[in-house]
């Protein structure tokens, strides 16, 4: 789709993809997003960083992520999750939380802490999304990844598709933008 756009087009979508995925508030600066849309429209592999996201080409296809480098130097901290109340964490997920006790941090450097079904779901999602997927601990309860298995305790939405869709303008009503509002599963995608 990128790469049969038009340069002002396929540069506007780019910038928009990217601030979406990083869980930003600022589009990157116009030369950073020209120098992504001429590596994408060149076809060749590559990896690259622009507002927060991670853009990953590969034999054809073009991945946008959370850079988990940006998460870190950002200096993301964990955000205690209050009961009966939603909270935004890294501008990419609303959780909410059924108990006391309950924080969501990086899951960089606690996979293995993870439940063995979630470790397994884990193995499913891009190596480089992997550290900046939620994790939710505390409450005295193992620590969990709402994303990748059913918890009881907290439920998880993704916010980048609805993010993406209403800044390229796909969305007419407030109501599409809520959980499962556009057809999608209530935790859609993880990138």
């Amino acid at each position: 789709m990128v790469r049969e756009a038009g340069p002002d087009a396929a540069r506007r979508w780019l910038q928009i993809a990217c601030l979406c995925a990083g869980g930003g508030e600022r589009p990157a600066r116009g030369d950073q997003t020209e120098r992504l849309r001429q590596g994408v429209a060149s076809g060749a592999d590559f990896v690259a960083t622009l507002a927060g996201a991670r853009v990953e080409a590969a034999g054809g296809e073009v991945t946008i992520l959370r850079d988990a480098g940006e998460a870190a130097r950002s200096g993301l901290q964990p955000v205690t999750l209050a009961p009966g109340r939603r909270s935004i964490w890294d501008g990419r997920f609303e959780l909410t939380a059924a108990a006391d006790g309950l924080h969501a941090r990086p899951l960089k450097g606690m996979a293995a802490a993870l439940p063995p079904g979630e470790r397994a779901g884990l193995r499913a999602v891009p190596a480089a999304a992997r550290p900046a997927l939620p994790i939710v601990a505390g409450g005295g309860r193992p620590p969990s990844c709402p994303l990748l298995a059913e918890d009881a305790q907290v439920t998880a939405d993704c916010l980048v598709g609805g993010r993406l869709r209403a800044a390229c303008g796909l969305v007419r009503t407030e109501s599409e933008l809520a959980p499962g509002g556009d057809g999608e599963p209530a935790n859609g995608a993880l990138s």
